[in-house]
């Protein structure tokens, strides 16, 4: 596990629900100082986990990259929207049946 100082947020999404702005959530994509990628999915606003948001509160590299730019590695910021939608969407159901 890193710690805040040792993490940054290389770009972030949120997403709503179409009927529901209460179904909101945000994806971070992180990258910790030895080089490893990975994302962090919360839920937006009231339903966000305490201990997500104090975490990314206290870090303190944060990017925002505009929509259409390309990530370093050149893939298009669109197939990383696709997929982040994706799994919100398959969560929301998931969440939705119980």
């Amino acid at each position: 596990m890193y710690p805040p100082d040792a993490v940054s947020i290389r770009n972030f999404y949120r997403f709503e629900g179409e009927s529901d702005p209460a179904d909101s959530a945000i994806l971070y994509l992180i990258q910790t100082h030895d080089g490893i990628k990975g994302t962090l999915l919360d839920a937006y606003g009231i339903y966000s986990d305490k201990g997500i948001s104090n975490f990314v509160g206290r870090i303190r590299r944060i990017r925002k990259q505009q929509p259409g730019t390309h990530t370093q590695n050149g893939k298009p910021v669109i197939l990383i929207l696709i997929a982040a939608y994706a799994l919100w969407w398959m969560g929301w159901r998931l969440f939705r049946q119980r």
